[in-house]
């Protein structure tokens, strides 16, 4: 559903299954916005984060966390970590979605 959305939009994007993947794909692809969960198997989103927030071209890539906990909710370790946007999912459509990104690139 969100992989139509950004192709209609002319927004290329690469999905992860899981943290380990996340991360080895970021590192690789050296992405302008990072979408991330914080609930994904093998480690969690915070943790990609914060090994991503380590390196130095990191420092530029725009992060959206997108995920279905509130963000009062959210992992401790988030407040020590920047993010650009956070998103829960149940308020918003995938239209949004690539809409938050775009402006996020503006």
């Amino acid at each position: 559903m969100y992989r139509l959305k950004f192709a209609n939009e002319g927004i290329q994007i690469e999905t992860a299954e899981d943290g380990v993947q996340a991360l080895k794909m970021a590192v690789r692809l050296r992405p302008d916005v990072l979408l991330l969960d914080i609930k994904i198997p093998t480690i969690g989103g915070e943790d990609v984060l914060e090994k991503l927030q380590r390196l130095s071209w990191a420092k530029d890539m725009k992060v959206i966390i997108m995920t279905n906990i509130n963000e009062k909710e959210a992992p401790k370790k988030f407040l020590k970590l920047h993010y650009d946007q956070y998103i829960v999912k149940a308020h918003y459509t995938p239209a949004k979605v690539v809409k938050a990104v775009k402006d996020i690139l503006l």
